[in-house]
């Protein structure tokens, strides 16, 4: 994270304890781009493309 966490060494004290992360601290943009970052860096996507179709499917019927 960027801004006030960089400064402060924020970032350092949530990869060592994130349940003691105070995410009050930041606004909402900053956090969404952190987890977009985090997501995008992910060596295989979250949901995998054999899943997806069927999630899709899924959400659409209910």
């Amino acid at each position: 994270m960027e801004g006030r966490a960089a400064e402060e060494g924020g970032g350092e004290r949530v990869r060592t304890d994130p349940a003691s992360a105070d995410l009050d601290q930041y606004d909402v943009a900053s956090l969404t781009d952190a987890l977009r970052g985090f997501l995008q860096d992910l060596n295989a996507p979250v949901i995998p493309a054999s899943v997806y179709s069927e999630l899709v499917y899924t959400a659409q019927v209910t």
